[in-house]
């Protein structure tokens, strides 16, 4: 989805510690270069980190120094700023635009700009206070720090980092007044940050918040909607008193430039003017920041950083990194090769946020909810997890699951437990949490590989059966399985083909429109993670699953909308997601509903939920069954949650529910679910086999199909049609939870493994990588993205052992050996 990403970090790693001479865990290997260790003889992981790898061909938020591992501050240089893609902080750029403190997915703000003189633009955005840096041998940048010269203004600037807490430290070459630029307006990467507001606290601190909309969120993520928007709280403080604050907003100085102590509006930002700063005066400047609150960004300052010393700061971050990067200690090979090791394991270790508050406070912003919550706390009154911000995590089962369960179980850990509190909150596990809302990037539920992962991995200190509904949901109608790439606002306009997939064994080609139509890839996705989650419910003994969505639905009245239908009551959507609708009757405060099936089905639990909100409760009412028996149900909750009924299995055609004595204009239900006693791991596990169903035995290639069961004609392998950022050629050999399987409709093993090999000989001039945006078009093998990261460690399963040792180095060399500004 992006032309760098993780995805080349994690491949990378791995394949650079496999494929050469390093040594993980192991002491110095015999010619090896000598290790690296700081001024007390402890290994220095620190100095084997290189943040300019691939700086120049990133996206806005790849280049990291100042912050911590999982820190929410990501604070750094921006050298262009317009754009998520071709942007960042690059060495083949010098305008050094400001200084931000969030490089997320999706999140971007609170952009900070020293200057001299007090005739700087403010008007013209970053352009217009820029500033030439040379790049040069002064310029450090490292995990936790980094430094540079700003020659138009003639300070150093420094910045290092807690997890929610940026701190700068300037020093003026030359006496002078200095005004420091706090922007909140305009595109930053990332998001756009829009309407603002600032206040003065006294002359040493001022505090707001600025509003912000991601960049592929405004029609694309979240459609167009205000309430999608994500509000930033910062507190800032400096170490020397300012002599006043000024400020600007919707294209004017507010007061005509005079002093202000508020500043509000769209496109806004203050700069906090010192009219007499001393040659070699230092001033040190701190940003606290909370996505809850401008008393949580005070807390997370006060918390994290309450004193001035930069040099301490600086130290513990960069122990952290040490740290960190040291629970995989790597020796031997070259120096070059642990370069390129440690860089890209700090990567992964930058790629996911913490954005949950120090005390454990977070914002539920599932469906725009926006509400202020609170992480449960240990005996010792700490958060016992936090909240994160990360892309969709697609396709991580071939690297960073295995990457975070090795060496950071307790991450891992806690991003499941802050994965299932959304759950609990809206409804639906995320595909690509943004800011406590979900982002729906990407396809299918990456989030099951990853529990199960986790799961398997012995990591099991969560709610595991609160997990397996969870992902049983999401692969279920009105589950992730229900979403498109990138649908938030709508069900089922776009089409994620679960209701194919369910019924037809795959998803068709024609079931989507334009870019969207990615139903084989969609296809290969899900029977991925049906067979992950299939073996989990085999260990848990998992039985059951709702089959009212296979029923046909009789109301005796429903209101004359389409989202009131009666459909709507077993839809499975989550009750607060947008357009989820829900079935309401025709001023009826007794309606009835009625479930049937064309063959009997043997069922033991019924669950009803009220209407979410409003004026009509239906409390109470009866269960009707086919066998003639009778159930009265009571104590309906009107908060929406299920009321559970439970019974001895019955075999039935139908189910039928009336209410009693409902109160309200038009009573009805959110959802009914009707549940039987299938073994789930077992069916599971059948259904994981799906891909099968898009298997051409003629072309040998998985091949899109039609919703009429034809294959799509013409047909190219190596084009990019219907599948997600790949191509047939990559695409077929996804089925990595199948490999015999594929072997065997193949011919066996050894066509199996003949035809990859032609594969990646074909692919080797190009170095394993494809062209277009994606890197996924006209390639055999693309190493450039997740969906063939596999490929090369297939030859294993199909006794070929050699193949896979000899592609795994010729990838880590030609695809991943640089460690360039432009490659790595």
């Amino acid at each position: 989805m992006s032309r760098i990403k993780l995805r080349r970090v994690l491949a990378g790693l791995a394949s650079t510690a496999l494929a050469t001479g390093l040594l993980v865990g192991g002491g110095q290997a015999a010619g090896s270069s000598p290790v690296e260790t700081t001024a007390s003889g402890e290994r220095d992981y620190v100095s084997l980190v290189n943040p300019w790898v691939e700086a120049d061909v990133g996206r806005f938020f790849f280049f990291q120094s100042a912050s911590n591992p999982f820190g929410m501050v990501k604070l750094r240089p921006d050298t262009s700023t317009n754009s998520v893609w071709d942007t960042g902080y690059r060495k083949s750029e010098s305008q050094v635009k400001g200084f931000s403190h969030l490089h997320d997915w999706q999140l971007s703000g609170i952009q900070v700009m020293p200057t001299t003189g007090t005739d700087v633009p403010k008007l013209e955005g970053d352009t217009g206070w820029q500033s030439p840096t040379p790049h040069d041998d002064t310029e450090v940048a490292e995990p936790g720090y980094h430094k540079l010269h700003l020659d138009r203004y003639g300070i150093g600037a420094e910045l290092t980092a807690t997890d929610r807490v940026g701190m700068h430290r300037y020093t003026y070459d030359q006496a002078g007044p200095s005004e420091i630029i706090v922007n909140l307006g305009g595109v930053l990467g990332e998001a756009q940050m829009k309407d603002a507001h600032i206040t003065k606290v006294n002359d040493h601190e001022i505090q707001g918040y600025v509003a912000q909309v991601g960049m592929l969120s405004n029609g694309q993520y979240y459609g167009q909607s205000d309430n999608k928007r994500t509000e930033l709280y910062f507190n800032i403080r400096f170490d020397k008193p300012f002599d006043s604050m000024h400020g600007w907003a919707g294209g004017s100085l507010v007061n005509g430039g005079q002093p202000a102590d508020e500043v509000k509006g769209d496109n806004a930002g203050v700069y906090l003017r010192y009219d007499d700063i001393a040659a070699g005066d230092q001033v040190q400047m701190k940003v606290g920041l909370s996505l809850t609150s401008a008393a949580g960004a005070r807390r997370n300052l006060e918390a994290e950083l309450p004193g001035w010393d930069f040099d301490a700061v600086k130290a513990a971050s960069q122990q952290r990194w040490n740290d960190m990067l040291g629970r995989i200690d790597v020796r031997g090979g070259t120096h070059q090769q642990r370069v390129k090791f440690y860089t890209d394991l700090f990567h992964a270790l930058c790629g996911r946020s913490v954005i949950s508050d120090v005390d454990g406070t977070y914002i539920d912003d599932t469906w725009g909810n926006n509400k202020v919550k609170q992480i449960p706390l240990d005996e010792d009154g700490e958060p016992k997890f936090a909240m994160y911000n990360y892309d969709a995590l697609w396709l991580t089962q071939w690297n960073l699951n295995t990457l975070l369960g090795m060496a950071y179980p307790e991450i891992y850990s806690s991003i499941v437990k802050s994965q299932l509190q959304m759950y609990e909150d809206g409804g639906l596990l995320p595909r690509g949490p943004v800011a406590g809302n979900y982002s729906f990037v990407m396809t299918s539920s990456p989030v099951t590989s990853f529990i199960t992962g986790a799961y398997n991995k012995g990591i099991r200190d969560f709610d595991v059966d609160l997990a397996y509904d969870a992902m049983l949901d999401a692969h279920s109608m009105g589950g992730l399985f229900d979403k498109a790439p990138y649908e938030y606002a709508t069900w089922g306009e776009n089409k994620g083909g679960a209701r194919a997939y369910l019924d037809k064994g795959y998803v068709p080609h024609d079931l989507h429109n334009g870019w969207r139509s990615r139903g084989a890839g969609e296809t290969m996705e899900y029977a991925y993670e049906d067979w992950a989650l299939a073996n989990l419910a085999e260990q848990l003994g998992k039985r059951g699953l709702n089959i009212a969505g296979t029923a046909t639905v009789e109301v005796s009245s429903q209101a004359n909308d389409s989202g009131a239908a009666g459909e709507r009551a077993v839809d499975g959507r989550p009750a607060r997601s947008a357009n989820a609708g829900e079935w309401r009757s025709d001023g009826e405060r007794d309606p009835w509903i009625k479930l049937s099936w064309d063959e009997p089905q043997r069922i033991n639990k019924v669950v009803l939920s009220d209407r979410l909100g409003g004026e009509s409760n239906v409390r109470r009412g009866m269960l009707t069954f086919s066998d003639g028996t009778r159930r009265p149900v009571a104590r309906i909750p009107e908060s929406g949650d299920g009321r559970v009924v439970t019974f001895d299995s019955k075999k039935v055609e139908w189910v039928k529910f009336q209410a009693i004595a409902g109160s309200g204009p038009d009573v009805g239900l959110n959802e009914i679910e009707v549940w039987d006693d299938t073994d789930v791991g077992n069916h599971l596990m059948q259904r994981s086999r799906n891909w099968r169903n898009l298997y051409d035995e003629e072309t040998g290639f998985i091949r899109p199909k039609g919703s009429d069961g034809q294959w799509m004609d013409p047909f190219d392998p190596l084009s990019p049609d219907d599948f997600v950022e790949a191509s047939s050629w990559q695409a077929t050999w996804f089925t990595s939870h199948d490999v015999m399987g594929l072997a065997n409709l193949m011919g066996g093993e050894d066509a199996y493994a003949d035809k990859l090999n032609y594969a990646f000989v074909r692919s080797e001039p190009a170095e394993f990588t494809g062209i277009g945006q994606n890197g996924d078009e006209n390639a055999f093998v693309n190493y450039g993205n997740q969906p063939g990261l596999q490929m090369a460690h297939l030859f294993n399963y199909v006794g070929k052992p050699w193949l896979t040792q000899y592609w795994v180095r010729q990838v880590k060399e030609k695809t991943y050996g640089s460690i360039s500004t432009t490659k790595g």
